[in-house]
């Protein structure tokens, strides 16, 4: 967990986060997966794939968190971005 590496409590944590980054530890880690899936994708991975890399249960669960970020489907992206 990232409170064991960071070497303290989870508020503890949680205030690092937000007044060193502005986000919250979570919304960090979730940002960090979907720009990761959004780099294999560009790169030509499925959804799938990307999906199984970055930790999400499913193609599904990563194309509803990618559209909740970025607004289009994580297909859709990766035609605008070839």
């Amino acid at each position: 967990s990232i409170c064991k590496v960071a070497g303290g409590s989870r508020s503890a944590v949680h205030k690092r986060f937000l007044s060193r980054l502005g986000v919250s530890p979570m919304r960090f880690v979730r940002t960090w997966r979907l720009q990761v899936a959004a780099m294999m994708i560009r790169q030509g991975s499925s959804v799938e794939e990307a999906s199984i890399a970055t930790g999400y249960a499913s193609g599904n669960s990563l194309s509803q968190a990618f559209r909740q970020q970025t607004g289009r489907s994580p297909v859709a992206y990766r035609s605008t971005k070839a």
